[in-house]
């Protein structure tokens, strides 16, 4: 997700190689998926798709983080005398409120741990 979004926002351009090692790490995931994909019952709504929901859903979660990071470096290109930490500091605060925000969901049967 980084490299898509620093592709698209920082015009940045990737080897071949690096590009070839983000397609086996998703090629990874894809096949770690497999067996709860093939798990699956068509009729009903069962834990294994709940599971493949659970992974889609993670691989969205990291989209903010994903464009938090190539923001952050978009940011220390145009003004390089800022200082790392204050950047860092501002960028997790507004991560904790976030997260803080979106809490009570993890409280909703089957979509957070509680069951």
């Amino acid at each position: 997700m980084t490299m898509v979004a620093s592709y698209f926002i920082l015009k940045s351009t990737y080897s071949l190689k690096q590009i070839g090692a983000a397609c086996l790490v998703l090629a990874g995931v894809g096949v770690a998926l497999v067996p709860t994909i093939q798990d699956q019952h068509a009729d009903s709504v069962d834990p294994a798709s709940l599971q493949v929901f659970s992974a889609l859903l993670y691989l969205a979660s990291v989209a903010p983080s994903a464009v938090s990071f190539v923001v952050k470096e978009l940011v220390f290109r145009r003004e390089p005398g800022l200082n790392v930490f204050i950047v860092s500091f501002w960028g997790s605060l507004s991560e904790l409120c976030f997260t803080i925000l979106l809490l009570p969901l993890s409280a909703v049967p089957d979509f957070g741990h509680v069951r």
